[in-house]
C-alpha cells in the first residue's frame, strides 16, 4: 500500500520564507563589512616616504579632541626632502557593518601614523609643532564630515531585503565618498602650506588655527610663545668682564707728544722742499782684529845635484905610455 504525502499551502508558507533567508545568506554571504583603509591599503591615503612599511601602518594615533602630538611620535626619521622640516602623515580611517536584518553601525575618524611621520632633529620648536598639529586637526575635519555622509549613506542603502546589486551599490558609494573626503582633505592641507608659507608666516599661521578649531568645535589655541628675551643679570651670551679704564693723560705728556708730532712735521715738509738734510753723525765701529804674527824666515834645504859625478880618464900624452 503506498501511502501519500500531502503538504498544505498552509504549512508551505513559513518553509518558503526560511528557504528564501537561507538562500539570501549563501548569495550574501557574511554581514557588510568595510576593511580599514590604513589596515588593508596603506597607499590608499596617497604618496608616504620611501622608508614607509605596510605592517607599521597598524601602529597609528586615532585622533583626540584631549590628546595633542609630541615630538616623541614622529619615528620617521628626517624628512627626504631639504626643504621640509617635518612631515604629518594621516589618513581617515573608516569601518561599518550592514547586517542582513537591516541594522548597521560605522565610525569614522582622522588617525596620525608615526612611522611615516618625520622631523628635523635641529628644526624642532614648539612652533613647528602647532603647525603639524593643524595637518592632523585638518585631517579630522574631513573624517567627520565623511562621518556624516556614511551614515546618510547606511540609512538610504542598508536595507533588508537587498539584492547583490543592491550591496554592491551601496560599497561603491561609500568608496566614493571616502575618497571625495580624502582628496579634500589633502587639498586643504596643501592651501594651508601655501598660505602660511609651512608655518613661517605667524599671522596667518593663527588664522588658520582659529579657523580650524571653530570648524572642529574646539577653543581657539593661543599662538606659541616668541622666545624670551635675557633679564637683567641673565647669561645673554656676551662678554661682561669689567675692562680696566684708561688713565687720563697728563699735560707733560701731551706736550711732549705735540712737540714731537711737530719736529716730524717740520723734518717732512724740509724733505719735500728739497733741501738736503745734515746726515746724523754715526758711531764709528771698531773693528776688533786679531795681531798679526811676525813672519818666519823659511829656509829651502840645498837642492840636491842630480847629477851624477862621473869619473874622468885622461889619456896620457906623454910618449912611450900605452
Amino acid at each position: 500500500m503506498r501511502w501519500g504525502h500531502h503538504i498544505s499551502p498552509v504549512m508551505m508558507a513559513p518553509l518558503r520564507s526560511a528557504a528564501l533567508c537561507l538562500i539570501a545568506l549563501l548569495a550574501l554571504g557574511s554581514p557588510s563589512w568595510a576593511q580599514e583603509p590604513g589596515k588593508s591599503d596603506p597607499k590608499a591615503t596617497g604618496t608616504k616616504p620611501d622608508n614607509a612599511k605596510p605592517d607599521t601602518a597598524k601602529e597609528s594615533i586615532e585622533w583626540k579632541p584631549d590628546k595633542k602630538l609630541d615630538w616623541d611620535k614622529f619615528k620617521g626619521g628626517k624628512p627626504k626632502k631639504a626643504d621640509h622640516d617635518a612631515e604629518t602623515y594621516a589618513f581617515i580611517q573608516r569601518s561599518y557593518e550592514c547586517k542582513v536584518n537591516g541594522e548597521y553601525s560605522f565610525d569614522a575618524h582622522a588617525e596620525f601614523v608615526p612611522a611615516y611621520s618625520t622631523v628635523d632633529p635641529e628644526k624642532k620648536s614648539p612652533g613647528l609643532l602647532a603647525h603639524e598639529q593643524i595637518h592632523f586637526d585638518i585631517w579630522q575635519k574631513h573624517a567627520a564630515e565623511f562621518h556624516k555622509k556614511l551614515g546618510e549613506i547606511l540609512k538610504e542603502k542598508c536595507k533588508c531585503n537587498r539584492s547583490v546589486a543592491d550591496e554592491r551599490a551601496m560599497k561603491e558609494a561609500i568608496s566614493a565618498a571616502w575618497r571625495a573626503a580624502t582628496q579634500a582633505a589633502d587639498a586643504e592641507n596643501k592651501k594651508y602650506d601655501d598660505e602660511t608659507n609651512h608655518g613661517q608666516k605667524d599671522k596667518e599661521q593663527q588664522e588658520w588655527a582659529e579657523k580650524i578649531a571653530k570648524d572642529l568645535g574646539q577653543p581657539v589655541p593661543k599662538a606659541p610663545p616668541a622666545p624670551a628675551a635675557p633679564k637683567d643679570g641673565a647669561d645673554d651670551g656676551s662678554d661682561k668682564t669689567p675692562k680696566a679704564e684708561k688713565p687720563a693723560a697728563c699735560k707733560d705728556c701731551e706736550a711732549a707728544e705735540a712737540e714731537r708730532k711737530k719736529k716730524f712735521c717740520t723734518s717732512r715738509s724740509t724733505q719735500s722742499s728739497g733741501t738736503s738734510m745734515p746726515p746724523t753723525p754715526k758711531k764709528a765701529r771698531q773693528r776688533r782684529t786679531p795681531p798679526r804674527k811676525p813672519p818666519t824666515a823659511r829656509l829651502k834645504p840645498p837642492r840636491e845635484s842630480r847629477r851624477r859625478s862621473r869619473p874622468r880618464w885622461r889619456r896620457s900624452t906623454r910618449k912611450g905610455a900605452s
